[in-house]
């Protein structure tokens, strides 16, 4: 899984004027569950509870993917142009 994030949200501040930070990113990455559109749905409810009752002052930009199982051994006559990928890979999503 990747997740990729702007600086908003780390830099997501709650009511006592405290960064959601690396350190509440890492946590809540440890805590996720499997699989990166439920890892990134967790990530953005996060920052909304952290920051709850404060403005938002800067963008909040995430992206979560990965790649399912889809790999098996060569295929002969496998027409997706990849000998080992059996299907097409699936992109899981979230937005907010």
């Amino acid at each position: 899984m990747v997740i990729l994030y702007t600086d908003g949200v780390t830099d997501a501040f709650n009511a006592h004027n405290e960064r959601f930070g690396d350190a509440g990113l890492r946590s809540m990455l440890t805590k996720a569950p499997p699989g990166p559109a439920a890892a990134g749905e967790m990530l953005v409810q996060q920052v909304r509870n952290h920051a709850a009752g404060r403005s938002q002052f800067d963008d909040i930009t995430m992206i979560a993917f990965g790649r399912n199982k889809g790999f098996a051994p060569e295929i002969p006559g496998n027409s997706l142009g990849n000998p080992y990928l059996t299907s097409p890979p699936k992109l899981n999503a979230c937005s907010f």
